[in-house]
């Protein structure tokens, strides 16, 4: 986080659960190629100047949740292109 923050001149903040260093290694690593992919998007991309990830416990499982104040694009524009 603070590396891409430094590199984009993106405001970034983490929120994780306290646990999330004792998950196995599988796991961890999942969420971090996730946030990794979704934070190169979003320098890419969005024109955002601020990024927010969270990682929280639900009932036995894990969510990660990334929003960046940035542009976005039309879901069912993009899915439909070229049909």
């Amino acid at each position: 986080m603070k590396n891409f923050a430094t590199r984009t001149g993106v405001r970034a903040h983490l929120t994780a659960f306290a646990a999330v260093e004792q998950l196995d290694i599988a796991k961890r690593t999942v969420l971090f190629r996730i946030a990794q992919e979704a934070l190169t998007n979003v320098g890419r991309h969005a024109k955002a100047s601020r990024v927010e990830v969270t990682i929280e416990t639900l009932r036995g499982a894990v969510r990660m949740a990334i929003k960046d104040d940035g542009k976005s694009f039309q879901v069912k524009r993009v899915f439909h292109a070229g049909k």
